[in-house]
């Protein structure tokens, strides 16, 4: 999907993003192909972003695939880090079949099983 911009919008596991201190903000949009978007306030510190995130909570037919999805306004955010390292380009093609990129976090390969 392509947001107004022409840039790819990403959707990605609520429970693999943080958010800082994130809270509804009161702002919801009726989008006629998906239902519902919930936009969400998202910051760090004293840092606030007003409306940067929306999920679809409600979302039916063939958008109920967004349920448990978070997407972004890429362009409110200061600074995006994928794992340890900073991205300074959108969201790294989900099609390509292995990105390596520093990490604290133990990583596991398992091949066959």
């Amino acid at each position: 999907m392509r947001g107004d911009s022409g840039i790819p919008i990403y959707y990605f596991p609520q429970e693999h993003v943080t958010l800082g201190h994130p809270h509804p903000s009161g702002r919801v949009v009726t989008v006629e192909t998906k239902g519902n978007a919930t936009f969400w306030n998202a910051g760090v510190g004293d840092c606030l972003a007003e409306n940067t995130a929306w999920t679809f909570d409600d979302a039916e037919g063939d958008a109920a695939v967004t349920k448990g999805y978070v997407a972004f306004d890429w362009s409110q955010i200061d600074r995006w880090f994928e794992e340890d390292e900073e991205a300074f380009v959108l969201a790294r093609d989900p099609y390509h079949r292995v990105y390596v990129v520093d990490s604290r976090r133990s990583v596991g390969v398992v091949v066959g099983g």
